[in-house]
């Protein structure tokens, strides 16, 4: 059985918010170190608040799910 690991979400607000929430918290304590390492390597512009990432642009987010969504 395949479990949940985050939630992709896109809203309007002030600006574009395009990021993901982590639903899996055991899976994100397991990897936040690793992740974190990651997007600073790879991708262009992100944020991390709590247990959401923010990124910049769709590609960002799309680079993350291909990574991490497995």
């Amino acid at each position: 059985m395949n479990k949940i690991k985050f939630v992709p979400v896109t809203a309007e607000l002030a600006k574009n918010i395009v990021g993901v929430i982590i639903y899996d918290y055991n899976w994100w304590w397991q990897n936040e170190k690793e992740i974190v390492e990651w997007c600073n390597q790879i991708l262009n512009g992100w944020e991390k608040q709590g247990m959401i990432i923010n990124f910049d642009n769709e590609e960002d987010r799309l680079q993350f799910l291909l990574r991490w969504g497995s």
